[in-house]
């Protein structure tokens, strides 16, 4: 196989030519290792997750591979919905604990006076 920019022979296996970087035709089925990470992580620790799929997104876009910017915008949403989640998952459990708090401090303060 060669080099459609620079003629040069590359492997078959190859992403991108040795010679010149640019991408070669027909190879472009993978996905960028970063826009993964960012994907997983967006599950994981979905604060990780968001910034490494907001990087990979730049970069995919930068090297002109779509595939992996849509993945990374998929890892970016996932992130962002799970930290709204999470947040509200934190106020809704402190509602409930701050009101749980103020019950029981009205009944001990009940029994106190009575």
């Amino acid at each position: 196989m060669y080099c459609s920019h620079c003629g040069k022979e590359v492997l078959n296996e190859a992403y991108v030519c040795p010679a010149c970087g640019c991408k070669i035709a027909g190879n472009d089925d993978r996905l960028s290792s970063l826009s993964i990470v960012g994907f997983v992580l967006a599950f994981l620790m979905p604060l990780i997750g968001f910034v490494v799929s907001i990087i990979a997104n730049s970069c995919a876009k930068h090297n002109g591979d779509e595939k992996s910017a849509t993945f990374a915008k998929a890892g970016t949403v996932i992130a962002a919905c799970l930290m709204i989640i999470y947040i509200l998952v934190i106020v809704v459990s402190g509602i409930f604990i701050g009101s749980a708090i103020i019950s029981n401090m009205t009944v001990t303060a009940a029994v106190a006076v009575a």
